[in-house]
């Protein structure tokens, strides 16, 4: 590799911060200017219908710009702390959610009182009222607080967990993933907003309408628009919103026999209609409960990333005469390839979801369809280190993202039933919205996770003999195995104080359907993985040298335990070479003492060690010459290839001169590209 190469890879442009555009009231200037609600940046919210908040009056409306500020402050302030001086990954003195103590504060009742205050008090008791009230008048960058509680009491950081990240993402030597091009259009776009419909292209599939054809055709658009969300940032999931409705077990049933191409089943809105029907013989198996009983059925399966596609899956469900009646067609082949093209599903909660849809879906003439593998993002979460103590979505709304979920109309309701198209607009914003939502968050949560793991793109690089998105896609598909499939044991979860606690929570499902009660081999392997792990909500890593020495232990880990078919990369051993590219020519590093505070220069966060054995390779790049560069790096008692590397690792803001001086400087060109 050249050095060229090597700066090239190390090398991040600064990212520009947002620009805040925000009109204030006198009123509310004269309020930032005497009261303490300056130093927080609130906005009151002034409603386009002047509509006032219920329960303490108001509603803190909090704009992204200050929010990404605050996570920068929060950051410095985390970093100004000691970092961690063991290597120990149980967290005795964080106990509960980042550091507020389980008891403080009864966080459910929190939650509710949060949700409930979040609707305006004059708004009608509609479903759909409520969403076309709460989009019509909100900023879909802006955080929305209730005023009835402080903001840690709402968010335990006080800050969204997604502006922490983006304020992390901003040092020059992060991850260059999500770009920042991606992540300022989820910061535009957290909220709802009536505007989402006009920014997501949706292509709707209806079982026994849509042609084959058709159907095909989607799936070629679905791949691509797949393949631009992994060039952004690699995931290795896709988010998926199942809606479902009640039917009667006489119904059912009655779908379930029928084997004609096409059938037509009228359904009934009440068990009192199917008392006096005559039984088949499809129904003498329950003939206890099949005049009394209700099954859910899946009625849409919404797949997408909520910000630019979305495919819509829907059974054919029609309303004559006012009633309903379900068609059934069996799937044509080009449907099945299309749902085993997609990537693991994921959203929070969704084990019952997929089991209904797998348990169902069959008999409603998805005919032999599994999912392959499917994630709960409260594994996910769990494994991040949240020791949550009210595992809801309002809770994980709030904490990740500062606003409110927008599942207002029930996610089982006969209002699903209609094709996607015939649906009101506020019925499809909430479907988008939830996946969108679902896309945000497992974005934050990996990053989160990697942050921790493999905080040194360069070393990584290294390590892969890859480009950055080869090894972020490994990543992806790394994290996506441990998750999927792993469930939170609430006995074991609610006695958790540490986070060590927290992931052997995480079980497994045994082949009765039931919750094993060891922790799965997978878990313990990240448990390993995650020793002396430092998290981004506590500053993240500090020095450049000890995190790549603990990621070339890790990557040992990797090859010591391939527990998944994707581990091809770790088919040879860490050599001295390798070794000595992550140490740049240091040693003694397991020596250094992480616990020293950080000079935070708020470019990097990762910096050099005060206490290297060697000393480090200084110059000016400007001023940088063919015939100083060899006694600068002599000084230092380095070789000139491990000697540059280190300099660029350190001074990633002046990999960019450097280079401009080789453009005019074609000795030291030379020089440099035979290194």
């Amino acid at each position: 590799m050249s050095i060229f190469a090597a700066l090239l890879t190390s090398s991040r442009l600064l990212s520009n911060q947002l620009t805040m555009d925000a009109v204030l009231t006198a009123f509310i200037d004269y309020m930032y200017k005497t009261f303490i609600l300056r130093y927080f940046q609130v906005y009151i919210c002034l409603m386009y219908n002047q509509q006032q908040f219920s329960h303490s009056g108001l509603t803190f409306r909090i704009p992204g710009d200050d929010l990404v500020q605050d996570g920068r402050v929060y950051l410095r302030r985390q970093r100004a702390i000691p970092g961690p001086t063991n290597t120990d990954v149980l967290v005795p003195d964080r106990p509960g959610v980042y550091g507020l103590a389980p008891g403080q504060i009864n966080r459910q009742s929190v939650y509710r009182t949060a949700r409930s205050s979040c609707k305006p008090a004059s708004m009608s008791t509609n479903a759909e009222s409520i969403i076309n009230t709460i989009a019509s008048q909100a900023d879909a960058s802006e955080a929305v607080l209730p005023s009835s509680h402080s903001r840690k009491e709402i968010i335990p950081c006080g800050i969204p967990l997604f502006d922490i990240m983006r304020a992390h993402l901003e040092k020059v030597d992060a991850w260059p993933s999500p770009p920042y091009s991606a992540i300022k259009d989820m910061a535009e776009k957290r909220g709802p907003t009536f505007q989402t419909l006009d920014e997501v292209r949706v292509r709707q599939i209806i079982i026994g309408v849509t042609s084959p054809q058709e159907i095909a055709d989607i799936h070629d658009w679905m791949k691509e628009k797949v393949l631009e969300d992994h060039r952004v940032h690699p995931l290795g999931v896709v988010p998926v919103c199942i809606t479902s409705m009640h039917i009667t077990l006489f119904d059912f049933l009655t779908i379930a026999e029928s084997k004609a191409p096409v059938s037509k089943i009228h359904l009934h809105s009440s068990t009192e209609e199917v008392k006096s029907l005559p039984l088949q013989p499809c129904h003498q198996k329950y003939i206890d409960t099949v005049r009394s009983a209700w099954i859910r059925i899946p009625a849409k399966i919404v797949i997408g990333n909520g910000l630019t596609w979305a495919i819509s899956l829907s059974f054919n469900i029609v309303e004559v005469d006012g009633k309903q009646v379900f068609i059934k067609t069996l799937a044509p082949p080009q449907l099945t390839s299309l749902l085993d093209a997609l990537p693991s599903f994921i959203n929070l909660g969704i084990k019952e979801d997929i089991n209904m849809l797998e348990s169902s879906g069959t008999s409603l003439g998805l005919e032999k369809f599994r999912v392959k593998r499917f994630v709960d993002l409260d594994a996910m979460i769990v494994l991040s280190g949240w020791l949550h103590e009210s595992r809801s979505r309002t809770a994980v709304s709030y904490i990740t993202l500062g606003i409110p979920p927008l599942r207002v109309v029930p996610m089982c309701s006969e209002s699903w039933a209609p094709s996607y198209d015939s649906l009101s607009k506020e019925l499809k914003l909430q479907l988008l919205t939830d996946i969108k939502w679902t896309f945000i968050v497992t974005t934050v949560f990996n990053v989160m996770i990697r942050e921790e793991i493999l905080p040194d793109p360069d070393i990584v690089c290294y390590l892969f003999n890859s480009r950055q998105l080869h090894a972020l896609n490994w990543w992806a598909q790394w994290l996506t195995h441990t998750c999927a499939g792993l469930f939170v044991k609430d006995t074991l979860f609610s006695q958790a104080v540490t986070r060590r606690q927290g992931l052997e929570s995480l079980c497994a499902v045994g082949h009765d359907g039931n919750l094993l009660n060891q922790t799965p081999y997978r878990v313990l392997v990240m448990l390993v993985l995650l020793d002396g792990a430092v998290t981004l909500t506590r500053g993240c890593a500090r020095y450049l040298h000890i995190e790549r020495e603990k990621t070339v232990a890790r990557f040992q880990v990797f090859a010591r335990h391939p527990i998944s078919q994707f581990i091809d990369d770790f088919d040879k051993p860490i050599t001295d070479e390798m070794l000595l590219y992550a140490r740049f020519d240091q040693y003694a590093i397991s020596r250094l003492d992480p616990g020293i505070v950080v000079k935070d220069d708020g470019k990097r966060f990762l910096v050099e060690h005060p206490r290297l054995r060697l000393p480090l390779v200084k110059f000016d790049p400007a001023k940088l010459s063919v015939q100083t560069l060899p006694g600068i790096v002599k000084r230092a008692r380095r070789s000139m290839t491990e000697g540059l590397l280190e300099w660029a690792r350190l001074n990633t803001v002046e990999i960019n001169t450097f280079l401009r001086s080789c453009e005019w400087n074609e000795p030291l060109a030379r020089r440099c590209k035979a290194i």
